[in-house]
């Protein structure tokens, strides 16, 4: 299965992203002043590979987050009991980790 690639400053594109991590029960605020998305989440796992390249994974009690940043892309997994989703989104956006949130700057 190809992971989908999403525009977050498309309405649609943002909505189907807020949905899935609704589906996945992690609470996010999606801060349209900032254009950004507020993802609630203690880091289980940080590596920093060089060259740009990471993959940070956010945990909740039910479901997992996964972000892993290539050249092109940020490959974007959602992961919990019997469910998995994938998309991918365009490394010109801004992925970091800020106090206990996963922040997305879109």
């Amino acid at each position: 299965m190809t992971a989908r690639v999403l525009n977050l400053s498309s309405p649609n594109d943002l909505e189907e992203f807020l949905n899935t991590l609704r589906e996945f029960e992690f609470k996010a605020i999606n801060d349209q002043l900032y254009r950004s998305v507020l993802i609630e989440g203690s880091v289980e796992y940080f590596r920093y590979y060089g060259n740009d390249s990471f993959k940070i994974t956010i945990w909740q009690p039910k479901a997992g987050l996964i972000v892993a940043k290539d050249a092109d892309y940020y490959v974007i997994s959602f992961i919990a009991s019997g469910k998995f989703k994938q998309f991918k989104i365009p490394s010109h956006v801004v992925v970091k980790y800020e106090f206990t949130h996963l922040v997305i700057e879109y």
